[in-house]
């Protein structure tokens, strides 16, 4: 959606336009490896960093999926961390795997406890909670 390589609102049928396709988001923001970025509060407003426990809250909330039967994908594009030693990268990515693992976990507790614990209680959700998209 809006990569580089769209023209008319549809993909350019064009390799070389192809080839921009990260483009748009490689300008904007380097590539992250989940749990290596440093909390910036900013950089999450200006979309150069990935506020990971909102991603996760966010795909439970807006998409159709069953979270339990959803594959996780890690998309490792680090620059400084794209080795190619299997032995060396195997700890980055057991590291960062474990990272999303826990973030997810917790997105998985404050959705359960906002939409079905308070809720069952017919306890309000305190103020505006964590929306996607918001915070």
């Amino acid at each position: 959606m809006q990569r580089g390589d769209w023209i008319g609102g549809k993909p350019s049928p064009d390799p070389a336009d192809r080839v921009k396709a990260w483009k748009k988001q490689t300008v904007f923001a380097e590539h992250e490896l989940p749990g290596t970025a440093r909390h910036d509060p900013l950089a999450y407003l200006q979309n150069r960093s990935v506020d990971w426990l909102d991603h996760q809250l966010a795909a439970r909330e807006l998409l159709d999926i069953d979270p339990a039967s959803t594959y996780l994908v890690l998309e490792h594009e680090y620059p400084p961390a794209r080795v190619q030693d299997p032995d060396r990268l195997a700890p980055i990515l057991e590291g960062s795997l474990a990272f999303v693992r826990a973030i997810d976990a917790a997105a998985a507790a404050m959705y359960s406890l906002q939409h079905d614990v308070l809720r069952s209680q017919g306890i309000a959700v305190q103020g505006f909670g964590r929306e996607p998209f918001r915070s």
